[in-house]
């Protein structure tokens, strides 16, 4: 029998040497390109999974410290009257600008003229301006809640700082200001 087909030893290591990068580049293909892939996709998922953490560890530590300063001014709290007598505005107004330092918020208080004398629930009236992000005026509307005298929040503004008022007021984007017509009964 004779074989047409039949290969020299040159042609046989060519032909070995070319199997061999066949398999190799197959290999690197098949395995090695899926693999760096999927590491790349694992490291930024890593990486989003860490600035998460970080940032819930930061989120945390704000808490925290919002509850001890709460803590501190708890005493304080419990010591004033329920209610507000009618001489000692000011002592809410400090309460106030405490409440706004505690939380990160700028504020402004001005006592509200009441026209109705006849009412017979005897108020003060105090408009707060508040400028500071939502999570802030959260925390100020719980320790406003909590404060010691009795109040009742009658009207509630809160409007989004647009990038040309945060950069010439220096407040950061993304700020609110917020409006709030507090009643403290005395």
């Amino acid at each position: 029998m004779n074989n047409n087909f039949s290969l020299n030893p040159k042609q046989k290591i060519y032909l070995t040497v070319f199997a061999w990068l066949a398999a190799l580049v197959l290999l690197v293909v098949l395995i090695a390109v899926p693999l760096v892939s999927q590491i790349k996709s694992d490291g930024s998922e890593l990486a989003q999974d860490k600035q998460d953490m970080e940032s819930f560890y930061k989120e945390w530590q704000a808490l925290e410290s919002a509850q001890k300063d709460y803590q501190a001014l708890q005493g304080e709290i419990n010591a004033l009257p329920a209610f507000l007598p009618t001489s000692e505005a000011l002592k809410f107004i400090v309460l106030i600008e405490k409440f706004a330092q505690a939380t990160d918020n700028t504020q402004t208080v001005s006592v509200i003229n009441k026209k109705d004398l006849s009412s017979a629930k005897k108020t003060t009236d105090f408009q707060i301006s508040l400028r500071g992000n939502f999570p802030n005026l959260v925390k100020f509307l719980v320790y406003l809640e909590n404060a010691p005298y009795y109040n009742d929040v009658k009207a509630l503004g809160a409007q989004r700082l647009s990038e040309k008022e945060g950069t010439e007021k220096n407040i950061n984007t993304g700020d609110i200001n917020t409006i709030l017509t507090v009643s403290v009964y005395q």
